[in-house]
């Protein structure tokens, strides 16, 4: 005995919405012209400008701002290349802002963000990064157990605005060590 024809085709139908519908919580696709323009704007404005993060940020050896913490650090790093921005804590960070958005495929100059602590990536091949650590200023491996430890990172891209930073707080000037 099978289904009316009517039946049928009411549940073929249904079968048809169900996947053409995303799965929940997961957002449709965009078009291909969408994502194309927004992997362009998280690239750096170019490789030479991430090299001189991760230059600007290694050649740190002493902070002027006693007290302050990595978020401070990565945001006065910033400032010294000519890329100011408001300042945020990494918490914010980790979620995104205006200024970073979230990239999967980390370059030289990247943040990388943890819930409580951010980095600038120095070599992402050899799972790098550089920021402000109980120790002081130290270059880190993100693989490293303490780091995978402390739940998944996120990496985010500086994305270059046309209102170059109007908010930007002035912070504490950076010396170059020995």
């Amino acid at each position: 005995m099978g289904l009316p024809m009517k039946a049928l085709g009411q549940i073929v139908v249904c079968i048809a919405l169900l996947a053409a519908t995303p799965v929940f919580g997961q957002r449709a696709s965009r078009p291909h012209s969408a994502s194309r323009r927004s992997l362009e704007s998280t690239r750096l404005l170019d490789r030479s400008l991430g090299e001189s993060i991760v230059e600007t940020a290694l050649h740190t050896h002493q902070w002027d701002y006693y007290g302050s913490d990595c978020s401070h650090f990565v945001n006065a790093i910033f400032d010294a290349v000519g890329l100011p921005f408001r300042y945020t804590n990494s918490i914010d960070l980790y979620d995104g802002t205006d200024t970073f958005h979230r990239v999967f495929h980390p370059q030289p100059g990247d943040l990388i963000v943890w819930r409580g602590h951010v980095g600038i990536v120095v070599d992402p091949a050899e799972h790098s990064f550089y920021s402000m650590l109980r120790s002081g200023l130290r270059l880190a491996s993100y693989e490293s157990p303490y780091w995978r430890s402390r739940g998944r990172a996120r990496f985010m891209r500086y994305v270059p605005s046309t209102k170059l930073a109007a908010h930007a707080m002035p912070l504490p000037r950076l010396r170059e060590g020995q």
